[in-house]
């Protein structure tokens, strides 16, 4: 299914920035030529909240394609998804600025909107920031590179404050 949410994604006009299990990121400002600075997150919220019916309506037609039936006996109505399958998409997030190292499961950004309400809210998964056995001075540091490299500081800025906490 991940890969017909990328096939949809992609045949809208953007690129996938991120992807994992269940999860699908792309950049909203490269194709409507706005910049992070200028995002609108309400704005930015619809935009997603349409591009997730696209995306969905794609999964809709897979089901065809795979004969699924009009309507699944099992599937309770309570349950995500649509009386057919339990394939779906939701937009739930949009970030003003996101990194990504390189490591799935391993990423930060700055939320501006998260499920429908307007946030300023620091994601961070996988680093050691989130972990119960890393030291206190590797959580500070790292927290601080972080929320730095989210404000858009600047290569210097951050080895700046590096040398000055280590």
């Amino acid at each position: 299914v991940s890969w017909l949410g990328v096939q949809a994604i992609e045949s809208e006009g953007y690129d996938l920035v991120y992807g994992d299990t269940d999860s699908l990121l792309m950049s909203l400002t490269d194709k409507d030529e706005i910049d992070a600075e200028d995002l609108d997150p309400t704005k930015a919220a619809v935009h997603l909240q349409n591009l997730e019916q696209v995306v969905n309506s794609h999964l809709d037609q897979a089901a065809d394609d795979c004969g699924i039936p009009a309507e699944h006996p099992l599937i309770d109505p309570d349950m995500h998804g649509t009386d057919r399958h339990l394939w779906m998409y939701e937009a739930e997030k949009v970030y003003k600025r996101f990194l990504q190292t390189g490591v799935k499961k391993r990423y930060a950004g700055k939320i501006k909107w998260k499920e429908g309400k307007l946030v300023d809210k620091t994601d961070i998964t996988g680093y050691e920031t989130e972990k119960s056995d890393s030291s206190p001075i590797t959580k500070e540091v790292q927290r601080g590179v972080i929320d730095r490299a989210l404000e858009g500081k600047e290569f210097d800025e951050l080895t700046g404050y590096l040398q000055t906490e280590i």
